[in-house]
């Protein structure tokens, strides 16, 4: 059976998560032009000759470690000063010296016959920067790439959209360098090859549950075997979805070994990097955003802001316009800017800029951490029909467990017809039957099978949905 992660209820994004899906397409492409199976029969007699090769040097320490593989040796071998044993008679250390070079002779010749994928993938006995890096582009086969790819775009673009391309970038991988780490430090002799990008993928599902903690995870099962083409979508809080994957890692440290399976020590260390990595990025844009939140003043201080302003001419938006998209293409995060042009939009009743401004907007206060600044804008606009505002609105609402006040506005996004109409009606029932309002549960998932958008597919959801 397969059961998938495919994204995050009402996950509306800002901006496209062009980071996250350059990293899918890069994984992808490694693994059709470069992939590692440590299956292969050649590779499975590689590691084998390998470990032979470490261990009988290891139990020799009078013996000299051949320059040819000095560099694939663990560091207690490779480092080692050959020490005279007097027990052993000279002809014998001899023989075991010739032996040990004809077998470093071989392992040489064999691991440079090797595919560039194995010599690229991290092998904790060597180590390696570079290699740690490269692993993290590396799979062990198609399920292998494909749960991690899930799982990365299942939770990715969100954390994307939260902290930036660039922080997220750093995050994704030092997350992935710390998790890789972490498993080398725990097995520093281990002799197999450590492929996946599953330990940078870790820190991006533990700063996924920082950020968006009571957000919905959508899941998708298909129970191929017994029933190859029957799926069925289910959504699981990340409260719950998360740690319990996370447990699950917990429990499975007594089985991991250093000869090959699951890293789940570099799961862990990922997961805990990016939980803590997000705690304090939290901390810092709420505390590093000074112009926003010391003084009103302060805050309309910002000089490329108030330069457009007033150039304003009256009646001449459209040039307006553009001068705030210029400096937004400069300055996504110019929160300044975008409520700039959220009121011009707004005195131009230009609506459908107006609300793409707003929820923009209200996700630069909330993953700044402006709480002030986002019930103050939810309260100034939540009457406007402006309606992907409103649904960006009630998830924020939702993250504060303040569900009454999200039903009113999705309610509102309702009303403003929004796009996702079907969709938003299905939240309202969910929402509802969790409040006790079995009655509003009902008559929400009713109007959302007579609305005009209600496809096929939504029709089986919203009554798979309502036989729970």
């Amino acid at each position: 059976m397969l059961l998938l992660p495919i994204g995050r209820e009402n996950g509306a994004l800002q901006r496209p998560a062009l980071v996250t899906y350059t990293i899918v397409l890069l994984n992808v492409l490694v693994f059709l032009f470069c992939s590692l199976s440590t299956n292969d029969p050649d590779e499975a007699e590689l590691i084998h000759h390998w470990q032979e090769t470490a261990t009988y040097l290891r139990e020799r320490p009078y013996l000299t470690v051949s320059p040819r593989i000095a560099h694939l040796m663990p560091k207690d071998v490779r480092e080692r000063v050959p020490q005279h044993d007097a027990s052993v008679p000279d002809w014998r250390a001899a023989k075991e010296q010739e032996d040990a070079d004809a077998m470093a002779l071989e392992l040489s010749k064999m691991y440079d016959a090797a595919p560039a994928s194995f010599r690229n993938a991290y092998i904790p006995a060597v180590g390696g920067i570079g290699a740690i890096l490269t692993s993290m582009f590396l799979h062990a086969g198609l399920m292998h790439l494909i749960g991690n790819m899930a799982f990365l775009i299942a939770t990715g673009p969100f954390v994307e959209d939260a902290f930036g391309a660039l922080l997220y970038g750093a995050l994704y991988m030092l997350g992935g360098m710390f998790a890789t780490s972490a498993f080398g430090m725990r097995f520093p002799s281990a002799i197999i090859p450590l492929v996946g990008a599953s330990g940078a993928i870790a820190a991006v599902m533990g700063a996924y549950l920082v950020r968006y903690v009571t957000a919905r995870v959508e899941m998708l099962f298909i129970p191929v075997i017994v029933f190859p083409f029957w799926r069925y979508r289910f959504s699981v809080p990340a409260f719950v979805l998360l740690p319990l994957w996370f447990l699950e890692q917990i429990v499975s440290i007594p089985t991991e070994s250093s000869d090959g399976g699951v890293a789940v020590t570099a799961h862990i260390a990922g997961f805990l990097f990016g939980a803590v990595a997000a705690g304090v990025l939290r901390v810092f844009l709420r505390g590093g955003a000074p112009s926003a939140k010391q003084s009103a003043a302060a805050e309309a201080m910002d000089p490329a802001v108030e330069r457009i302003r007033s150039q304003i001419n009256p009646g001449d938006y459209d040039s307006a316009l553009r001068a705030v998209n210029e400096l937004l293409a400069r300055e996504p995060s110019n929160q300044h800017a975008v409520r700039l042009g959220l009121d011009i939009a707004r005195s131009s009743h230009r609506d459908a800029e107006a609300d793409a401004y707003a929820a923009r907007l209200l996700t630069l206060y909330a993953g700044k951490g402006l709480g002030k600044e986002t019930a103050k804008l939810i309260d100034e606009l939540a009457n406007q029909p402006l309606p992907r505002f409103a649904i960006r609105a009630a998830q924020e609402m939702e993250h504060q467990a303040r569900r009454a006040d999200a039903i009113r506005l999705y309610e509102a996004a309702v009303a403003a017809q929004s796009t996702d109409a079907v969709q938003t009606l299905v939240k309202i029932g969910i929402l509802r039957r969790s409040e006790g309002d079995a009655d509003g549960a009902r008559a929400a998932f009713q109007r959302a099978l007579e609305h005009p958008q209600c496809t096929s597919e939504w029709t089986q959801r919203i009554n798979a949905i309502r036989s729970r």
